[in-house]
């Protein structure tokens, strides 16, 4: 785990150099076919290309991988996206969510963003930035022995996920990301003790070892994904999870949160993730 996040820390010192980046360490990732959510195009370099840029605020950002950039003496991360659902519509409006963002090809349909970014260029920028992993959260179950394996919260470095976009009149609007997150019944806000930087775990396959999330596409959560691993760390989760556990599956608790229309921006619109410390 340590040598491969190694590689990511070196390749953004490169980035940060100005140099050529070294090549990205990734597992499983979705084909690039070019083509965005709901069959539109996206531009060959990505989302973002347009995002908008809060020049008074950003002045210490530098480009460290592919639509990831970071301030280091702020501790302030930074990667680009796009809204990929359509809460706005009124023959679908309600949306229910189980991330806040997630890669292409993967949880498109339940996340508030998808991004071209890396979970684990994300993970290596947030290190950059100062932030401490900890582990990702997990479900619980039965062990192979039988015996019950109890749900665990995601430990690590507070975080706070703020989403920033221009609005229809040009106006640069940044919203807190559970500002975003509303129940289908009563139209609360969610009330989180917000997010955490878990970190994903690593996995092997055929002898080598991969960001699970690089995989999975699991970048900041909103339910949790991981499940226990008998002889070690809490496997797979989300880079960034919530910091309370509950579960995606229907069947142990009924979802109840949706995107809020009042505050989601319109499908396809382009954003920025902002992730800092918690004020």
């Amino acid at each position: 785990m340590k040598r491969l996040l190694g590689i990511c820390i070196v390749a953004a010192c490169v980035g940060l150099c100005g140099c050529a980046g070294a090549p990205p360490v990734v597992a499983h990732e979705p084909a690039d076919t070019g083509e965005g959510v709901g069959g539109e195009t996206i531009d060959a370099e990505g989302p973002g290309d347009a995002a908008p840029a809060d020049t008074d605020d950003a002045g210490g950002l530098m480009d460290v991988f592919p639509h990831v950039r970071v301030d280091t003496l702020r501790g302030v991360v930074e990667f680009d996206g796009i809204v990929p659902l359509d809460c706005h519509d009124p023959e679908t409006p309600d949306v229910y969510l189980e991330l806040v963002a997630c890669t292409r090809g993967t949880r498109e349909h339940e996340s508030l963003v998808m991004t071209e970014a890396k979970p684990s260029h994300v993970h290596a920028a947030l290190l950059l930035a100062g932030f401490e992993p900890g582990s990702p959260g997990g479900l619980g179950g039965r062990a192979a022995d039988g015996s019950r394996v109890a749900a665990s919260d995601p430990r690590g470095d507070p975080v706070r996920v703020t989403i920033v976009y221009e609005d229809a009149e040009g106006r640069t609007t940044e919203t807190d990301a559970a500002e975003m997150i509303a129940h289908i019944d009563t139209g609360a806000r969610i009330e989180t003790a917000g997010w955490v930087f878990g970190g994903s775990a690593f996995v092997e396959y055929r002898e080598n070892e991969f960001y699970d999330a690089d995989g999975t596409g699991l970048l900041i959560g909103l339910a949790t994904f991981g499940a226990p691993h008998l002889d070690g760390p809490t496997f797979g989760g989300e880079t960034i999870g919530l910091a309370e556990v509950f579960s995606p599956e229907a069947a142990v608790a009924e979802p109840v949160w949706v995107a809020d229309a009042a505050r989601v921006p319109a499908y396809l619109t382009r954003v920025v993730v902002r992730l800092s410390r918690p004020e």
